[in-house]
């Protein structure tokens, strides 16, 4: 048991180290801009615009109000992340053994996917942690099996709407955990049930008329959810598809599931965990969320849980170590990644805001103040504000005046990305511009070349070699030109 400890530690000081130090990625900020604009109203406008229901935005609100930093904001999620992995992997060893814990550890504590997007402050950082407590029904054998089990999707309706993905598999695996006869098992569902519709009915008739108006482009092609599969579910989300590890990531996955398969498809067949995987994989894709990678960590866990617990049964399997293997190293090698914030699937988890950053702050002291910082990119944007420049950008919190835009600067930094979520027409448009401002001199610097750029520029030309390109330009005038770079 002292080895677990040892383990569970582990997980603690990388969860909250990550959650503690990143320097945030895009959606994060929207999410950050909202509430230290709007405070507590942003509930009320995020239900009248919003693709999510309220409860991630008023758990942010709160630890905020509580906390005052983002960063211990992200400490705490990711270490409510770290507590429900210890719970889970507690309740694998508990029921199939120590092998299985181990197993466990590895496949379900690192996982990339688990560590990248839940240890931030977005809706799955709290909806994921609580399906994975969820998921590991307690041995209750009266009322408290069926409380927990619709307790806690009230909770992930709350914060995702995924919970329409999540909650056909949940209730497959109480139903199969439960000791019950079936009889008794329909009531239970039937009573419980209408009582969480009941306490759902507001925030469900918001989605059908308001939310669900706003979906953009979170619903995507059969194709491309398809590839967000192979992608995120062969691999892992904290290493680039088509590099060593990335391979070797879908080569140990595809292995060890169909040798578990092969070695006891009807042991397959009666897992929970793998029904409600497989489940849940069809969901995200006849829905088009599988085309968000994001999207994919809410089933990743039941794929976890699944192959520990399959695992243990079969120990003497003698090609299974081998792909196991290469799945761990895969996983290690994805957690690495995603605790240095390089070759991951998220772009904006990649990239050297602080490196952008202590360049701005060592360039700009060389100039009399005031300069300006003009960026597309909401990440360097926040950062940037927070630390009091002038910023011209659509994603900052503080539109600057006429009066601003019209002074003659003796230095102005513009920092190019990605362009990410915005759209062809506007991002050309808002190049087109960039000639426009009056200068004497200019210099370039770039940070961060992707060691995949060629690869992802033929997928989106947009895409650039380095992930952040500065340029200073010295006394620098009619910046009121920039029309499409001004903050709503």
């Amino acid at each position: 048991m002292k080895k677990y400890y040892i383990l569970y530690l582990v997980l603690c000081l990388l969860y909250g180290s990550v959650g503690y130090l990143a320097p945030g990625y895009d959606d994060e900020f929207f999410n950050i801009n909202l509430i230290e604009e709007l405070g507590l109203s942003t509930v009320a406008y995020t239900q009248s615009t919003d693709v999510h229901p309220p409860g991630s935005y008023l758990i942010n609100y709160f630890l905020y109000q509580a906390l005052g930093t983002w960063p211990l904001v992200r400490l705490v999620t990711a270490l409510f992340t770290a507590a429900a992995l210890i719970y889970a992997i507690q309740a694998i060893r508990k029921e199939n053994g120590e092998r299985a814990g181990l197993v466990a550890f590895f496949l379900l504590g690192l996982n990339p996917a688990i560590l990248l997007w839940c240890t931030g402050i977005r809706w799955y950082a709290y909806f994921v942690p609580v399906l994975i407590w969820l998921s590991m029904p307690a041995p209750y054998k009266d009322w408290r099996h069926w409380a927990k089990c619709f307790g806690g999707l009230l909770i992930l309706a709350y914060l995702g709407y995924a919970v329409i993905i999540v909650a056909a598999p949940i209730l497959f695996i109480y139903w199969r955990r439960s000791p019950q006869a079936s009889t008794e098992k329909l009531v239970s569902i039937v009573k419980y049930g209408a009582l969480t519709l009941a306490l759902y009915a507001h925030q469900a008739h918001v989605f059908l008329t308001i939310h669900v108006k706003h979906k953009g482009d979170q619903i995507s092609s059969v194709l491309k959810s398809l590839t967000g599969i192979a992608t995120a579910q062969l691999g892992n989300q904290g290493v680039f598809p088509a590099s060593p590890a990335g391979l070797m990531s879908m080569i140990g996955t595809l292995g060890v599931v169909i040798t578990i398969v092969h070695l006891n498809r009807r042991a397959t067949l009666q897992n929970s965990h793998f029904i409600a995987y497989t489940m849940g994989i069809i969901g995200t894709v006849i829905t088009g969320l599988a085309g968000k990678f994001r999207n994919l960590v809410l089933v990743s866990p039941w794929q976890a849980m699944w192959i520990a617990s399959a695992i243990a049964k079969h120990p003497n399997g003698k090609i299974l170590p081998v792909f196991m293997g290469f799945l761990i190293v895969g996983n290690l090698v994805g957690i690495y990644n995603v605790a240095t914030h390089q070759n991951t699937t998220k772009n904006s988890w990649n990239m050297p805001i602080e490196q952008a950053m202590t360049y701005l702050r060592e360039e700009g002291r060389k100039c009399s103040a005031p300069l300006l910082v003009v960026t597309h990119d909401v990440g360097l944007a926040w950062h940037a504000n927070h630390e009091k420049y002038r910023v011209l950008s659509p994603f900052s919190s503080k539109p600057l005046p006429p009066e601003a835009l019209a002074s003659k600067y003796e230095c102005v930094f513009l920092m190019k990305t990605y362009a990410g979520s915005i759209d062809g027409s506007t991002y050309d448009k808002m190049m087109q511009q960039i000639p426009l401002i009056h200068h004497d001199t200019t210099t370039t610097t770039k940070l961060g070349r992707d060691s995949y750029y060629t690869i992802k520029n033929r997928m989106d030309s947009r895409y650039p070699e380095y992930m952040v390109e500065i340029t200073q330009y010295k006394n620098a005038s009619n910046l009121a030109a920039l029309t499409s770079w001004q903050s709503k």
